[in-house]
């Protein structure tokens, strides 16, 4: 089979890329041809005052990608086209070429973005699906989008216009990670046109070595939780954390653990992916803290595949990834004190007890997310 991906990075790498690279790869080691249509939010800047004026109409449609994306399906004779994401580069004007060639055309949605103008509902410190309720266009008298309520009004009128011109038909499928993802997207989109398809972990490592440490992987930001995680390894200064990845408050978190001379806990900002996949499968346990509605975290499923047990904020998606006393433990939201109180229950664990909790993640790991089931779930989705 001949498979076009597309997908639009942002600026700083996260989930979703690592989750375009797997397919591509597991899609090519299964033998099929695929070739690749990636753009990055970093060229914006590099781009000039010009291309940062004529951005907001290029999100709106992309003439650029309508006719690169149209040579590549005509000299590859591609016969499924796969869409990640498309803001603000790529644009939905890839939709219409896909199905004109006559490609088979399948969009996976790692967010809320449909229904939300920032993606996440989250606004203000806390969940919020006002939009879910009211309109999408509720969301300019925040500034949901970036903090801004002109580029809010730009992405808010740029859904409202595809939504009625009908874009959001033309998919034969879409690809949703989870129910709850399910019940909150089909507002947006056809219902009848959802499959729910879990992300895909590159290979099980089987239960690894461990060592005396956690790890918490993800963007250093507040809504990410990353201070609370602080708060909770303060009151459990024994333990040692390895902290990975950056963004916007990592230069304070830096200055917080300065000055409580916090010597348990050591920063990495961003490492290569291979080293944080290192540190993961010889971690006592992953401290995975966001606040947000998140899809499905890469992150736990990559502890899943080397056997490392989740400790992990019960957010609606992630407590039915998590599964309390079995393949790790759950905290309350925001909630240092519990979060401390199960890292101190992972600690007290006996070696049998451990083990256990170990074996259970690469077992859900096996169950979920391995190379075969999501093949085969791919497979679905481009063959309807």
């Amino acid at each position: 089979m001949n498979i076009l991906i597309i997908h639009n990075k942002y600026k700083f790498a996260g989930g979703e890329d690592t989750v375009v690279e797997n397919e591509v790869q597991l899609l090519r080691n299964r033998g099929h041809h695929v070739i690749t249509y990636i753009l990055s939010n970093q060229q914006i800047g590099k781009n000039g005052i010009a291309g940062r004026l004529l951005l907001p109409f290029r999100t709106l449609y992309s003439f650029q990608s309508r006719r690169e994306v149209c040579r590549l399906i005509r000299e590859h004779q591609i016969e499924v086209v796969h869409v990640h994401n498309t803001l603000p580069l790529v644009s939905f004007s890839v939709y219409g070429v896909a199905k004109k060639q006559g490609c088979r055309l399948v969009q996976t949605l790692h967010n809320m973005r449909f229904v939300c103008a920032n993606g996440l509902l989250y606004r203000d410190g806390h969940n919020c699906e006002e939009c879910l309720q009211k309109g999408i266009l509720h969301s300019v008298k925040y500034g949901c989008y970036r903090h801004s309520k002109v580029q809010t009004i730009l992405v808010d009128v740029m859904f409202w216009i595809h939504r009625r011109i009908g874009t959001f038909q033309k998919p034969d499928c879409y690809l949703i990670l989870t129910k709850f993802c399910e019940e909150k997207l089909k507002k947006a989109i056809p219902a009848d046109k959802i499959i729910l398809k879990a992300n895909y972990v590159s290979e099980g490592k089987g239960i690894t070595e461990k060592e005396a440490f956690f790890v918490c992987v993800g963007r250093t930001e507040r809504i990410k939780g990353t201070f609370e995680v602080l708060d909770a390894f303060e009151k459990q200064s024994g333990e040692k954390l390895i902290l990975i990845g950056e963004g916007e408050d990592f230069a304070e978190l830096r200055e917080v653990l300065r000055k409580r001379g916090m010597t348990n806990v050591e920063m990495k900002g961003k490492i290569s992916h291979e080293e944080t996949l290192s540190y993961i499968a010889r971690a006592r346990g992953l401290i995975f803290s966001s606040r947000l509605y998140e899809g499905m975290p890469m992150t736990i499923l990559e502890a899943y595949a080397a056997g490392c047990p989740v400790i992990a904020a019960d957010t609606p998606n992630v407590s039915t990834i998590v599964r309390n006393g079995e393949t790790g433990f759950l905290y309350h939201v925001g909630d240092s004190k519990d979060l401390a109180e199960k890292i101190a229950a992972v600690g007290a664990l006996t070696e049998e007890q451990y083990g256990a909790l170990c074996r259970e993640a690469y077992a859900e790991y096996e169950r979920k997310y391995s190379e075969e089931t999501i093949y085969q779930e791919l497979m679905k989705a481009y063959h309807g």
